[in-house]
């Protein structure tokens, strides 16, 4: 919330919740019209659908979806920090982001958001924007494939019974880690399918001009590899570079656009791929779970989490 908070910050007369995307017609003069579900239209020259995995831009350009379920969901939630919930945190926490694999194709990933010693902006260099502070939490998510995690069954359930069905599917983990999933607020818990794009397809397969689209509309990968939102960021700032070039005289949008989708091409598939590495790990231990090969999946557990607690750890720090 602090991010989308910033993010639309002096934009209050520009932006609108709660209108929904129907579709939209090129006008004669080359500008876009967006119609909406209430009846209304927005008119502009670049129309980017940022509306998600399921986008109904990106299906309208490319005549279909492009991302799939992949056979796996999660749930998550917050639990607050308090003196007996700190106290009950793994001591590997305190070094970033830590993803543990665990048998019955189930895995948890556990990060601490305490940005209770500063705000969540630089004072110094960030004068008009004020600044916001959240109350600490953990933040906590179940992967698994979807024989555990039916998506009509999870999508279905409350807050509480999503905390409830979680400790049902971890049963068998340390005490502490348990009781920090009973801790957590059920208003913040939610249930997701997995879905992903094909990092080895056309990720834009339409003809570059006045409508495109950037983040999970076009790449969507699965937040185990703690990418998505950093790389739409990214596709953000290269659009808007090249949008700017047009506008001052120096290209035309659809030029623009073509340089977007080209470089996009260069980094998107890679934060696709490195989003599904835990979830291939997560799937040769599921394979594993029978009892005579038990052991030689805990033998691979701790070396799988490590690897990629330290590569989850340098992604955060590259994208802060």
């Amino acid at each position: 919330m602090p991010l989308r908070t910033l993010l639309t910050h002096g934009l209050d007369d520009q932006v609108r919740f709660g209108a929904e995307y129907v579709s939209h017609e090129v006008l004669s003069d080359g500008r876009i019209t967006a119609h909406f579900a209430d009846g209304s239209t927005d008119t502009a020259d670049v129309l980017v659908g940022a509306d998600g995995t399921r986008s109904r831009v990106a299906a309208s350009l490319a005549g279909r979806d492009l991302a799939g379920p992949i056979g796996f969901g999660g749930i998550a939630a917050r639990t607050p920090l308090t003196d007996r919930t700190r106290a009950l945190l793994p001591t590997i926490v305190g070094d970033g982001p830590v993803l543990s694999l665990g048998l019955a194709g189930a895995s948890v990933f556990m990060q601490v958001h305490d940005p209770s010693g500063g705000p969540a902006i630089d004072p110094a260099s960030c004068t008009t924007v004020p600044a916001i502070t959240e109350a600490p939490s953990l933040v906590w998510g179940l992967s698994a494939t979807e024989k555990v995690l039916p998506p009509a069954t999870v999508q279905a359930m409350t807050g509480p019974e999503l905390i409830e069905f979680t400790l049902s599917t971890v049963r068998g983990w340390p005490p502490a880690v348990l009781e920090l999933i009973a801790a957590a607020d059920p208003g913040s818990a939610a249930g997701f399918r997995f879905y992903a794009a094909d990092p080895d397809a056309d990720l834009t397969p339409w003809p570059a001009g006045p409508v495109t689209a950037l983040g999970d509309a076009v790449h969507a990968m699965p937040p185990t590899g703690g990418r998505a939102a950093a790389t739409a960021i990214i596709d953000a700032d290269h659009l808007a570079r090249e949008l700017f070039a047009a506008r001052d005289g120096h290209s035309t949008i659809a030029l623009a656009t073509h340089r977007f989708h080209r470089e996009m091409a260069g980094y998107a598939p890679a934060a696709i791929r490195f989003s599904m590495l835990p979830l291939r790990w997560l799937s040769r231990v599921d394979r594993l779970d029978r009892p005579g090969l038990r052991g030689l999946a805990e033998l691979g557990l701790s070396a799988a989490s490590a690897v990629h607690h330290f590569n989850s750890s340098l992604n955060g720090r590259a994208a802060a």
